[in-house]
């Protein structure tokens, strides 16, 4: 079995996400209190202490303008501070701008830790100093702002080693969770979970909208209302959660681009798509409307356009005094100047081709690029008619090739027998003694019966492939036609040293054929392989069916070289040997193809080398 890569492990994938999350507040609290301790001097000092640092004035700030908004609003009465003493580690002097003393709650014990700070509040200064004492007995701001700052400052140095690797495994997880993103055990390739079926843009959208209300939260939950410990775990806090959803909605994008086209889940996507949609169909209509009018009425309502735009123009350009819609103006005419130049182009191109196509060049051709839709299928007409022309031309000239074959190859097999004829009868009426009379006689049995063969062959090639023979079809088994063809050639065979090889199914295959129609094609093709196969060769004969037709197919090695196309090839008085110096008429293939045809079949040939293949294609029936 094979091995589950890690990336497709889900156990994996989990831990190393939460890991990951886990990690985020700790690197950004330790980024955090690095620049904060770089800030405070707090590697430059050795003997650092809370007094000395910002975290110990912050809740000092605080109370002194909590205390000055009390004592400008109560009318100079401090009863509630009074009685709140015994609640705070803090004491203060406030003074005016004169320095004289407006209340304190100080009472000579305390480290000073504000020395005159102004402080203005509603346009009035005052100056206050502030004292906190030694021992921090009551639990308020500064005690767990001394918390915090002895954590801090103790840890000042592991936080560089405590940042540096948390972010570099960090980085670590985070490769690993995009490498790992789409992978699924059992799964080939990327596969696509729940996340993905969601739109993009509105997931990113919710992931905005948490995001400012975590943020929000945690702000309006610690903002001045707690210790400075507690806004920064609640701004951890806040880090790790932002964190995982960043991290998932990373997660997701990272699945979209590997499966492609990630933009296709989007609202904006599908939302453009239905315009550009509409907007298609509306200009299709349009300009099948358009097109639908004959050339004159699109025209006339061309020009009309042109000239309503024109008129608009022009009114626009003198009711504005000319300035700056002259560029405009001029826009326009340079527009209409190149559409006229452009059809002007297009018309020279289609003349150009009529002429050459009325000359006779068949290889003109118009480039329909850059014109407009009718000049562009007229364009496209002039280049279908030089190529029906080249293949008309092409096929007359083929036409004519083989009507001068035709005639040659008729020519040539009439006249050689008669021409014996006529030469043995001469003989017989000279001198001559028995035993050349009998050797004439012989000669002129053959010549007058090749002659007679020759003509019935034409006679029968004429008729089939008129069509007008007789056909009788009927249920015939493929297997008992090669049987009986094959056991009536063995003796030939033997002559020819040729072997056959027959290949036929198990099951036994059945066409509607004429039977003795049928035996005339497989005699033929039968009778070419013994007269023109190499000796010593083999015969490979063939069924098999493909869908619903049965292949009887044919193929042996030819003795001469197959100097000839199969398209000429089958054609009538053409054979193998172009020299025309073995027997046959050439009839033969042409007479094969005709009476397949007839019985609703296909006859095929291909030469391949010296291997000659044909092939007898019949529709099978139960």
């Amino acid at each position: 079995m094979a091995k589950t890569k890690l990336t497709q492990k889900l156990w994996a994938k989990i831990i190393a996400f939460l890991l990951l999350v886990f990690l985020v507040p700790i690197v950004i609290g330790c980024a955090a209190e690095i620049i904060y301790a770089v800030d405070e001097g707090w590697y430059a000092e050795k003997n650092f202490t809370f007094y000395e640092s910002s975290l110990c004035r912050r809740p000092a700030y605080r109370q002194i303008e909590d205390a000055l908004f009390y004592y400008s609003y109560q009318n100079d009465s401090m009863e509630y501070y009074d009685a709140d003493l015994q609640s705070t580690n803090f004491r203060f002097v406030l003074k005016n701008e004169n320095g004289e003393t407006l209340y304190s709650t100080y009472s000579g014990e305390g480290i000073k830790i504000l020395d005159e700070k102004r402080f203005q509040i509603e346009g009035v200064e005052f100056i206050a100093d502030g004292y906190l004492l030694e021992q921090l007995t009551v639990q308020d701001d500064f005690f767990w702002e001394k918390v915090l700052f002895d954590l801090a400052y103790g840890l000042r140095y592991t936080a560089i080693a405590a940042g540096v690797i948390g972010l570099l495994l960090g980085i670590t997880l985070f490769i690993f969770l995009t490498c790992a993103a789409g992978h699924k055990e059992g799964a080939e390739g990327i596969t696509a979970g729940w996340q993905e079926r969601i739109p993009l843009d509105l997931y990113l959208g919710v992931d905005i909208l948490l995001c400012i209300g975590i943020f929000s939260f945690i702000e309006s939950f610690f903002y001045w209302s707690s210790p400075y410990i507690f806004d920064f775990t609640g701004f951890l806090l806040c880090s790790a959660l932002t964190a995982t959803l960043l991290l998932a909605t990373w997660v997701t994008f990272v699945v979209r681009i590997k499966l492609g086209k990630w933009w296709h889940n989007t609202i904006i996507y599908r939302l453009l798509r239905l315009v550009f949609k509409a907007f298609g169909r509306v200009y299709g209509s349009l300009k099948d409307l358009f097109h639908i009018l004959p050339m004159v009425w699109r025209t006339a309502l061309s020009y009309c356009v042109l000239a309503f735009c024109n008129l608009f123009v022009t009114i626009l350009l003198y009711s504005q005094g000319g300035g700056d819609n002259l560029l405009l103006f001029l826009l326009f005419h340079l527009i209409l100047f190149f559409a006229v130049c452009s059809i002007s182009i297009s018309l020279q191109k289609l003349k150009a081709a009529g002429a050459g196509l009325a000359a006779g060049n068949m290889d003109m051709k118009v480039d329909t690029r850059r014109m407009l839709r009718d000049f562009k299928e007229h364009g496209e007409h002039l280049n279908a008619i030089g190529d029906g022309m080249s293949i008309a031309v092409e096929q007359r000239m083929k036409s004519e090739r083989l009507k001068t074959e035709l005639i040659t190859n008729v020519s040539h097999d009439i006249k050689t027998p008669l021409t014996s004829i006529i030469n043995y009868v001469d003989l017989l009426q000279k001198e001559h003694t028995e035993e050349q009379q009998s050797e004439y006689l012989a000669v002129l049995d053959r010549q007058a019966h090749k002659l007679k063969k020759l003509t019935e062959d034409l006679v029968e090639a004429s008729k089939a492939s008129t069509g007008n023979m007789t056909v009788n079809l009927s249920r015939s088994s493929v297997t008992e036609l090669l049987d009986q063809a094959v056991g009536e050639y063995e003796e030939k065979f033997e002559e020819a040293h040729l072997e056959p090889v027959i290949t036929i199914p198990d099951k036994n295959l059945y066409v509607n054929v004429d039977g003795r129609l049928m035996w005339r094609v497989i005699d033929n093709l039968l009778n070419n392989a013994c007269k023109y196969s190499q000796s010593g060769t083999r015969l490979y004969i063939d069924v098999q069916r493909e869908a619903d037709t049965a292949v009887i197919s044919f193929k042996n090695i030819s003795r001469d070289r197959l100097n000839v196309s199969v398209d000429e090839l089958i054609e009538r008085f053409v054979r193998g040997d172009s020299s025309r110096t073995t027997e046959g008429s050439g009839l033969g293939l042409n007479i094969a193809r005709s009476l397949v045809e007839l019985q609703n079949g296909t006859f095929r040939l291909s030469i391949d080398g010296d291997l000659f293949k044909a092939e007898v294609c019949l529709p099978v029936i139960p």
